[in-house]
C-alpha cells in the first residue's frame, strides 16, 4: 500500500468519524434551539473543508508517488510487506515460496487490520464470564484461553476442550483431572470421579456392588471333587467283584467261592440282553449308592460354606432384589451345584458297568 493509498483510508477514517460525530450532535442539539443549529452547521462547514483538503493532501501525494523513482517505490512496498531484504526486481522468482502458516496469515491479518485505520471490536468474553466457562468445562483454573486476541466463542470454547486441561484432550491424551486420577474432568462434574473431599461433583456417586476378596478354600475341600471319584469307582468295584458273586452263592446255596469264569458269564448275558437268563444277582446298589452320595453332600455343606457368587447379568440383577429373594437363588444355585455333582457320580457308575458288561463278553467268548 503506498502513501496515497494510506491518505485514502485515512481520509475515509475521519470522514466516517465526522459522520458519527455529526449525528451524534444532530440528536444532542434539538433541544437547544437556532444558536446550536447554527453553531452545528458552522462545524459541519468546517469537517467539510477539513476533508476537502485531506483528500487534496492525498491526490497531490499519489502524482508525486507516480513521479518518483522505482528506488523510492521499492521502499515503500517494503515498508508495506514488512520485510527486511531489499527487492530487486519485481518479477517472481522461481524458488520454492512461502508456506501459508496460520500465524503467517494470522499476521498479515494484523496489520491489514491496522493498515485500514479501523478499530479493533471489542472482546466477547469477560474475565467473568472466561471464569465461569472454565469452571462449567472443568478446565485448569489457572488456564485462559489460548489467544488473548480470540474473539469467536465456538473456536474459544473448542480451545478450551481440546487443551491440556480440557476433557477432551484428556481422553485422547489417556490423563484426566490430576496426577494418576485417570478420570477426565467432565466425567467427575458428572458422578464419576473419587470420593475425595476436595471434588465437588453435580451428581451424587453411582452405588456399587460390595465386592469381597475371594478365601483360599481349605485342603478338605479341594480335595472333595477326587474323593467322590474314588468313592464312586470304590463301589463299583466292590460290587462287581465281591458284592455280586457273594450274593449269589447265599442264594444258590453254594457257599464256596465262585469261579471268576461263572462270574464273567453272569455278566456277559447282560450283553446279549436275555430277560429270561438274566442270571445276575440282584443287590440293593442305588440304596447304599444314594447313602454314600449323602455322606459325601454332607460333607461338602459343612466344610465348604463358600456362597456361590453369581456372574453374568444374573449377578447384576441379585443385589438390586428385594431381601429373600437373593438368599434363595443363592442357595438353590448351590443346590444345583450339588445336583451336578450327583450327575456326575451317576455317569462314572454307568461307565463302570459297561466297561464291566464289555469285558465280560470278550472271556465269556473265549477271547
Amino acid at each position: 500500500m503506498s502513501d496515497a493509498a494510506k491518505a485514502r483510508a485515512e481520509a475515509r477514517k475521519k470522514a466516517i468519524l465526522s459522520g458519527r460525530t455529526n449525528r451524534l450532535a444532530k440528536l444532542t442539539s434539538t433541544a437547544r434551539g437556532e444558536e446550536a443549529a447554527a453553531a452545528f452547521v458552522r462545524e459541519a462547514q468546517a469537517q467539510e473543508k477539513a476533508q476537502a483538503l485531506a483528500q487534496a493532501q492525498a491526490e497531490i501525494q499519489s502524482q508525486q508517488n507516480d513521479l518518483a523513482p522505482p528506488a523510492f517505490r521499492d521502499s515503500n512496498l517494503r515498508d508495506f510487506v514488512g520485510e527486511s531484504t531489499p527487492i530487486t526486481s519485481l518479477t517472481p522468482s522461481p524458488g520454492p515460496s512461502r508456506a501459508a502458516t496460520p500465524s503467517h496469515v494470522a499476521d498479515l491479518g494484523n496489520r491489514t487490520r491496522d493498515d485500514s485505520g479501523l478499530d479493533s471490536p471489542p472482546p466477547v468474553w469477560t474475565p467473568e464470564q472466561e471464569a465461569l466457562l472454565r469452571r462449567i468445562m472443568g478446565g485448569p483454573p489457572g488456564a485462559g484461553f489460548p489467544d488473548g486476541g480470540m474473539t469467536d466463542p465456538l473456536a474459544a470454547m473448542m480451545s478450551m476442550f481440546s487443551g491440556p486441561g480440557g476433557p477432551l484432550g484428556d481422553m485422547l491424551g489417556g490423563v484426566g483431572g490430576k496426577e494418576g486420577d485417570g478420570i477426565p474432568p467432565a466425567l467427575k462434574n458428572l458422578g464419576m470421579g473419587s470420593n475425595i473431599p476436595g471434588n465437588v461433583s453435580m451428581m451424587p456417586p453411582m452405588p456399587q456392588p460390595e465386592s469381597h476378596p475371594p478365601r483360599p478354600a481349605p485342603v478338605f475341600v479341594r480335595f472333595l471333587p477326587l474323593l467322590h471319584i474314588v468313592a464312586t469307582i470304590s463301589l463299583c468295584v466292590w460290587f462287581v467283584v465281591f458284592g455280586e458273586p457273594s450274593a449269589f452263592a447265599s442264594a444258590s446255596g453254594d457257599e464256596l467261592a465262585p469261579s471268576s469264569s461263572s462270574i464273567w458269564s453272569r455278566w456277559a448275558v447282560l450283553a446279549r440282553r436275555e430277560p429270561d437268563s438274566f442270571s445276575v444277582h440282584p443287590m440293593p446298589f442305588i440304596l447304599v449308592f444314594i447313602t454314600l452320595q449323602l455322606i459325601l453332600h454332607s460333607l461338602s455343606i459343612f466344610y465348604d460354606p463358600t456362597p456361590i457368587e453369581p456372574a453374568g447379568v444374573l449377578g447384576m440383577i441379585i443385589p438390586h432384589l428385594p431381601a429373600p429373594l437373593p438368599s434363595i437363588i443363592t442357595h438353590s444355585m448351590k443346590y444345583l451345584k450339588l445336583g451336578g455333582i450327583l450327575l456326575d457320580d451317576l455317569s462314572i457308575v454307568i461307565f463302570i458297568l459297561g466297561i464291566t458288561v464289555f469285558i465280560s463278553a470278550f472271556k465269556a467268548s473265549g477271547y
